[in-house]
């Protein structure tokens, strides 16, 4: 048996997971720099792609 996914995060997940602003997480998506899933007018992270963007960024 599989096991569950982990469920996508909402660009408000990811702002009080990295304590910015979600203006701050919005902007770092329009660049490129993560990848965004759009369902609808939605936009989820997948948990995996914001623990690649963390690794990346981290100083």
């Amino acid at each position: 048996m599989k096991p569950k996914p982990e469920p996508l995060l909402t660009l408000h997940d990811l702002a009080a997971r990295w304590q910015v602003s979600l203006k701050s997480v919005r902007r770092i998506a329009s660049r490129g720099e993560l990848k965004v899933h759009r369902i609808g007018h939605q936009i989820r992270v997948s948990p995996e792609d914001a623990d690649t963007y963390e690794k990346l960024h981290r100083s």
